[in-house]
């Protein structure tokens, strides 16, 4: 009994510590404001160009509604795309180095990066 509980909570540590999760991306996500209302095109990249750097990503305008946006710590490195309309906006993994990426999962920090720019991006745009 208390060598499979023994077992069970090694099982349960070493997941918790696993270095590689799936990857994360977002797909469509919903802006809102304080308002209510949709900014403009304009509006929606210079609010969103704002909260990547305020994350220290840098950013490059790819398009109309498009961004790229590069975030370097040490040797790690994450790009992403950014597309965006006045309604919603999306990021996806576009490339890395030294976060094991392997097609489908990547190391965690980059989840943790992403979902911090997603919290970022979603604090700017209810300030609108």
């Amino acid at each position: 009994m208390i060598r499979n509980l023994l077992a069970a909570c090694l099982i349960v540590l070493l997941s918790a510590c696993a270095k590689i999760t799936p990857i994360y991306n977002i797909e469509l996500e919903t802006i809102v404001t304080a308002s209510g209302n949709a900014p403009t095109l304009d509006q929606a990249r210079y609010t969103i160009r704002r909260a990547v750097i305020a994350k220290t990503w840098k950013v490059k305008d790819t398009g109309p509604n498009s961004i790229e946006a590069n975030l370097y710590k040490g040797v790690k490195h994450a790009q992403v795309a950014i597309k965006f309309s006045p309604t919603e906006y999306s990021i996806h993994y576009k490339s890395s180095n030294q976060l094991l990426y392997d097609g489908f999962k990547i190391h965690r920090r980059y989840n943790s990066w992403v979902k911090g720019l997603r919290k970022k991006i979603n604090l700017y745009f209810s300030q609108l």
